[in-house]
C-alpha cells in the first residue's frame, strides 16, 4: 500500500505546501493514501532539546526538526521504513539560492554576460541571495567587518579571534567555482551532514530511512553530468524536470523550487521563549555566544535564519549541563 506523509504548518500559511502537495499525489496515485503533519513553525524548546539529544550535537539547520517531527509521526502511525529525497537537491543543483548565484558570479567573472544576463533576470535568482554571494568577493577587511556586523557578530570576540583560520578557510571556500562547491557538497559537505541528520532522527523514532537518489549509480550518473544539464536560468534540477515531464504535473516540473521541508522554521527564532536561558546561560555559553549581542540581535532582526545558530547552541549545552547536573549523585 502507497502511503505519503506530507509537512505544513497551522500557523504559517505562506511556508505551508501541503495542498500542493495532496493535489500531486492524488495526481499520481489516487488510491494512495496521503497523511498531513501540521506543526507550529516555533518549536517548544523542549522539543528542541530532544531533537539535539538525538542528534548528539548542535545543527546547522533548524529544518532538521522538520524530519525529527515526520518520522515520529510516522512511527505513530505504525511506519516504519520511509523513503526520502535526501542527495537530490546536492546531485542535481537543487538549491537555486545556494548555487544560482554562485554560476551567476562564475559568469559574471568569465566574462559570459549573456549567461550572466539570462541569470539576472531569472526568478529563481533573487537579488538579496546574490548580493550574499558576491559579498564574499570584496577584500577581506572590508568583508570581516561586514561580518562583524552581521548576525556572525553574536560570536564572542575572543572565540571568534581563536577560530580566525576557520573564516580565512571560510573565504577561500566561497570564493571557489560552482562546479568544486558542488562535489565538495556531495563528498564532504551538505549531503553527508543531512544523511546525519536523517539517519540520526530515524534511529530516534525506530524509523529505517532509504534514499533512493542515493543509488551508486544515479550518483555516479549525476557527478559526471556537465554543469548547464542541471542548473540554468529556468532553476536547478533541470534533468530530473525534463525525465519527469508529463509523469509529474506541470506545476512541478516547470515552476522554480519554492521553499523545502522545515523551511518555516528559521525565521522563527524570536518566537522561542528564551529570556530565562539568556539571563541565566548554561556553563562555557559566554566562551562562544556574546549574550548581549544576540539578545540585541533577536531585538533587531528576529527574522533573521542565522539566529538559530547560536540560540542551537545555546539550547544544547543547555542540555549537556542538565544531563551533568541530573547525573550527579545527590544525598
Amino acid at each position: 500500500t502507497r502511503h505519503f506523509f506530507s509537512y505544513g504548518y497551522t500557523d504559517s500559511d505562506g511556508f505551508d505546501e501541503t495542498d500542493a502537495a495532496a493535489q500531486t499525489a492524488r495526481q499520481l496515485c489516487p488510491n494512495a493514501s496521503h497523511d498531513v503533519l501540521k506543526v507550529r513553525a516555533a518549536p517548544d524548546p523542549d522539543e528542541i532539546g530532544t531533537m539535539l539529544a538525538g542528534q548528539e550535537e548542535p545543527v546547522s539547520t533548524p529544518s532538521v526538526l522538520a524530519t525529527f517531527r515526520m518520522y515520529r509521526h510516522m512511527h505513530a502511525k505504525g511506519f516504519r521504513v520511509a523513503l526520502t529525497g535526501e542527495g537530490s537537491d546536492e546531485l542535481f543543483a537543487g538549491y537555486t539560492r545556494r548555487y544560482l548565484p554562485a554560476l551567476a558570479r562564475d559568469s559574471l567573472r568569465q566574462g559570459r554576460l549573456g549567461r550572466a544576463a539570462r541569470l539576472f533576470s531569472s526568478p529563481s535568482l533573487g537579488s538579496i541571495a546574490l548580493a550574499k554571494r558576491l559579498v564574499w568577493d570584496l577584500p577581506r577587511p572590508l568583508l570581516e567587518t561586514l561580518l562583524a556586523r552581521q548576525a556572525a557578530g553574536v560570536i564572542a570576540p575572543a572565540f571568534r579571534e581563536t577560530m580566525r583560520y576557520r573564516l580565512e578557510e571560510e573565504i577561500r571556500l566561497r570564493r571557489d567555482p560552482l562546479t568544486t562547491v558542488l562535489r565538495r557538497d556531495v563528498t564532504r559537505d551538505l549531503l553527508p551532514m543531512i544523511q546525519r541528520y536523517a539517519d540520526r532522527n530515524g534511529m530516534a523514532a525506530s524509523m529505517e530511512v532509504r534514499s533512493p537518489f542515493l543509488d551508486h549509480r544515479l550518483v555516479a550518473l549525476a557527478l559526471a553530468l556537465p554543469l548547464h544539464r542541471k542548473i540554468g536560468p529556468a532553476g536547478g534540477k533541470l534533468i530530473l524536470r525534463e525525465a519527469f515531464a508529463g509523469i509529474l504535473p506541470d506545476r512541478v516540473t516547470h515552476t522554480p523550487k519554492r521553499l523545502g521541508m522545515g523551511h518555516a522554521e528559521q525565521f522563527n527564532a524570536a518566537a522561542l521563549p528564551l529570556a530565562a536561558l539568556l539571563d541565566s546561560p548554561p556553563p562555557q555559553a559566554e566562551r562562544y555566544i556574546d549574550l548581549a549581542r544576540l539578545r540585541d540581535c533577536l531585538k533587531a532582526t528576529p527574522n533573521e535564519p542565522m539566529l538559530w545558530r547560536p540560540i542551537n547552541l545555546l539550547l544544547f549545552l543547555h542540555g549537556l549541563h542538565r544531563q551533568k547536573r541530573d547525573a550527579m549523585p545527590h544525598g
